[in-house]
C-alpha cells in the first residue's frame, strides 16, 4: 500500500510547476530535497537565460538582413556611378582628342 501512496504523491509533484517545486523545497526538512530545489531554481535561471539569449540573437539576425540589404543597394549605387564617371572619362578623352 505504501508505494501505491509513493506513486501518488509522486505524480502530483509531476503536475507542479518548476515555480511551485521550487517553492515546496524551500520548506523541506531533507537536506537533499534542499539541494535539488536550489539546482532547479538555477536550471530555471539558465533557461531564461538562454530564451533571452535566443531573442536577442533572432533581433541581431533581423538586424543583419538589414545591413546585408543596405549594402546591395549601396553597392548598385557605387557600380553605377563607377559607370558614369566611365562614361563621362571617355566622353572627355573623345572631346580632348577633337
Amino acid at each position: 500500500m505504501g508505494s501505491v501512496h509513493a506513486l501518488r504523491d509522486r505524480n502530483y509533484y509531476r503536475m507542479l510547476s518548476d515555480g511551485q517545486l521550487i517553492e515546496l523545497t524551500k520548506n523541506a526538512q531533507s537536506e537533499l530535497m534542499l539541494v535539488l530545489g536550489e539546482r532547479l531554481e538555477e536550471l530555471e535561471a539558465a533557461e531564461q537565460t538562454v530564451s533571452e539569449l535566443s531573442q536577442e540573437v533572432n533581433d541581431l539576425e533581423e538586424r543583419l538582413g538589414l545591413y546585408q540589404d543596405e549594402v546591395l543597394h549601396m553597392q548598385a549605387r557605387i557600380d553605377d556611378l563607377e559607370l558614369r564617371i566611365a562614361d563621362l572619362q571617355n566622353e572627355r578623352d573623345k572631346d580632348e582628342r577633337i
